[in-house]
């Protein structure tokens, strides 16, 4: 990949982090529909796209855990600290607090979910994108060792479906089972990229992305339930996986345009799209504990606002934080390799 493809693919990602802020915080009606029926998604076609077949299921799950569940859990341990801090000057219970929290990272709900074995269970938000991921990183590691393409397809639609029918009576903690049923979205954007099928432009495909999302979108207004694939939720007749795939294509489409039309937009939201994993999880922290504590305007727009105000200065300062860390192990480590010649 050229340096103009990562930029576009930067820049895809930034629209798609600023869409999952606006969609936890404030989107109109219709305009909520539409954000859920493509953002995440996005995120797990991109990773498909990028993701290398030639590595063994062990390296790919090493990579994971220093990529994905290692963000999960200090995230998660800043929600615990911050929850106990609120529990200790509240005089709650310290000892209780701790533990509700620490069961909630250890499932990572992304809501409150009816389903015998966590109904009682608190949510962590927006964060399963990481455990879920790393799940579905290490299937397609599998799914893509076996020959043939429709033995593949064959694969991620049984290990889709069984954890599709078993998440309604028992979730699997670790986000496990989202991991299987999302990597069908991984799956396809390793298709997309094995077969070059964005190589060219198609005019027709543009029609027909367009066609397919309004569908889905009407579809889900109808029926008043948006797809939401952190809850195993496909209410759409299997217009859920179109509908994400042809959104994702729509972004690209734009996201295209813009690199051709707009330095300084390409510069501002690939800067963003190069910092989604701070970002999301400093989103996390102001989501679930900071936003409670700060007093904001009843304004819909205006606490919109804020918040990606807030979210994307916090990650953005998270990625420097982080990134002045690494410089310095990197330098120390230089400065030892350098005595010891």
């Amino acid at each position: 990949m050229n340096n103009k493809r990562n930029t576009q693919v930067d820049v895809m990602r930034g629209f798609g982090i600023l869409l999952v802020i606006m969609g936890h915080v404030y989107a109109p009606h219709i305009l909520k529909y539409i954000i859920c029926s493509f953002h995440m998604p996005l995120f797990f076609i991109i990773s498909g796209y990028y993701f290398k077949p030639e590595r063994a299921p062990s390296e790919v799950a090493e990579k994971g855990l220093k990529r994905l569940l290692v963000p999960y859990i200090f995230t998660c341990l800043c929600i615990i600290v911050i929850e106990v801090i609120v529990a200790l000057v509240k005089n709650d219970d310290i000892g209780k607090t701790f533990y509700i929290w620490f069961i909630a990272s250890l499932y990572g709900l992304p809501g409150r979910l009816d389903i015998p074995n966590i109904s009682e269970i608190e949510r962590i938000g927006a964060i399963w994108f990481f455990e879920a991921l790393f799940w579905a990183q290490i299937e397609l590691s599998i799914v893509s060792k076996v020959k043939g393409i429709k033995r593949q397809i064959g694969l991620v639609t049984t290990i889709f479906l069984s954890a599709y029918f078993v998440s309604a009576y028992f979730w699997f903690p670790l986000n496990i089972g989202t991991g299987l049923t999302t990597a069908v979205f991984l799956y396809i954007g390793y298709l997309i990229k094995k077969y070059n099928i964005m190589e060219k432009d198609n005019r027709n495909w543009m029609v027909i992305a367009i066609s397919l999302s309004s569908i889905c979108v009407i579809i889900a207004f109808i029926k008043g339930k948006p797809f939401v694939p952190a809850y195993l939720e496909y209410p759409l007749y299997g217009f859920d996986i179109i509908g994400g795939v042809s959104g994702t294509y729509l972004i690209y489409l734009l996201s295209k345009y813009i690199c051709k039309k707009s330095k300084r937009l390409v510069k501002v939201l690939s800067y963003i799209g190069n910092r989604t994993t701070e970002i999301l999880c400093f989103h996390l922290i102001d989501q679930d504990c900071l936003s409670l504590l700060l007093p904001l305007p009843n304004s819909n727009i205006l606490r919109l606002i804020i918040r990606l105000i807030i979210d994307i200065v916090g990650g953005i300062g998270l990625h420097l934080l982080l990134q002045k860390k690494r410089n310095y192990n990197e330098h120390k480590a230089s400065y030892k390799k350098g005595l010891s010649r």
